[in-house]
């Protein structure tokens, strides 16, 4: 039965109209909108009336660069931030494994911060979890270490295990993801992320940009839940057009709402594509950004077949690649017409003064991601995860 709600002495977010205080609304419509003394009006028409007592009441907030099965892994894992020694880690390790069932994970050590100057041993892990499947992730995401049965299980998988083992290589987060979600019975893995969704709306979130990696990730779970409250999840692929394809195959398939191109790489791991030098890496720049070429080929295909792409670059030199390039590649109709697909692009936190000109006159959705891989627990000058900033004055 749908009952009608009305909201007063409040602020009601309404940008077409003034400052009004309240609100009727019916279920999920909002039928009117207006100020306290015209709400006395309302009164009848509704079947219960809410005092906000001054709350700001607002459309929902949209997340333009999300990740759902790695928040969700954020919301069961063993917090490693702030543990003072190898001991009191493994210590927590141990406790996780006593408490539920499953995989076991750890996030955020800095062996550098311990007197024992190391992480824990495979063997070590081991023990702690009990035999159980286990791994733990550096704070800055450079080097993980995981149990013989973590590893077998990726064998198993066909996971390259050479990052598992050798700390010099950088872990592939979306390999981990994979062996974690096969590692867990369906009702764990789907109770992990409804409460991801649910965690979500409570910061009043109504709609996740999910970027993936692989789109048979979530195969068998759904981020869809009529019953339950939630943001409405839109996924995008991480995927390059080609000439010639039929985007719209591959979104049919595997349900989904457009896909990103990630123009370079994440600050923290040197792949960011800067103008200065990294303060960490004297004299290194990051890898060149993807090929103004090869984004103008996708964005031409896509946008033809009238599918979204968000892009996304992280180093300021990405970023102004990104800007600029396209521009005169596009095909015949510029940046506009690929703007009409709903491309958004996402510039880096660092971007140069002229990074945003090419959208504002364009029609493209631009967002910034100041915090992305600006920072993080052991990302200071001073700690042995040395800091990723880019450039001595930034």
């Amino acid at each position: 039965m749908r009952r009608r709600t009305l909201y007063r002495n409040g602020h009601v977010y309404v940008p077409t109209r003034g400052f009004p205080t309240a609100m009727l609304v019916d279920d999920t419509r909002v039928l009117w909108v207006g100020t306290q003394s015209e709400a006395d009006g309302q009164v009848d028409e509704a079947d219960r009336v809410v005092d906000l007592h001054g709350a700001l009441v607002t459309t929902p907030f949209v997340d333009p660069i999300h990740y759902v099965v790695e928040t969700a892994e954020w919301h069961s894992v063993t917090q490693l931030m702030g543990a003072r020694s190898l001991t009191e880690a493994l210590d927590r390790l141990a406790e996780a494994a006593r408490r539920s069932d499953g995989p076991v994970t750890g996030f955020g050590h800095d062996e550098g911060r311990w007197p024992e100057q190391r992480p824990p041993t495979p063997e070590e892990l081991d023990r702690a979890v009990g035999g159980r499947p286990a791994v733990i992730l550096r704070a800055d995401k450079g080097a993980c270490v995981s149990s013989p049965a973590f590893t077998a299980a990726a064998e198993r998988l066909g996971v390259d295990t050479c990052d598992l083992s050798d700390r010099s290589r950088r872990p592939s987060v979306g390999a981990l993801l994979k062996v974690l979600v096969a590692l867990r019975t369906p009702a764990q893995q789907q109770a992990i992320l409804d409460g991801a969704l649910s965690a979500a709306a409570g910061y009043g979130i109504g709609c996740l940009h999910d970027h993936i990696s692989s789109p048979r990730l979530l195969d068998g779970f759904t981020t869809v839940r009529p019953q339950l409250p939630g943001p409405v999840v839109q996924r995008y692929l991480r995927h390059v057009c080609r000439p010639g394809e039929d985007p719209t195959e591959l979104l049919r398939e595997h349900d989904l709402y457009g896909f990103t191109l990630q123009v370079d790489g994440p600050v923290n791991s040197h792949r960011a594509a800067l103008h200065e030098t990294y303060i960490d890496l004297p004299g290194q720049l990051g890898p060149d950004p993807m090929p103004a070429g090869m984004i103008a080929e996708h964005l031409v295909t896509a946008s033809l077949a009238g599918v979204r792409t968000s892009l996304v670059a992280l180093g300021d030199r990405a970023a102004d690649a990104m800007m600029t390039a396209c521009a005169p590649r596009c095909g015949p109709w510029g940046w506009t017409g690929s703007a009409r697909s709903g491309t958004a692009p996402s510039p880096s936190p660092w971007p140069t003064p002229g990074c945003w000109a090419p959208s504002s006159t364009s029609g493209w959705w631009p967002s910034a991601c100041p915090r992305w891989t600006a920072g993080g627990a052991a990302r200071t000058a001073s700690s042995p995860a040395a800091s990723a900033r880019p450039g001595p004055a930034r």
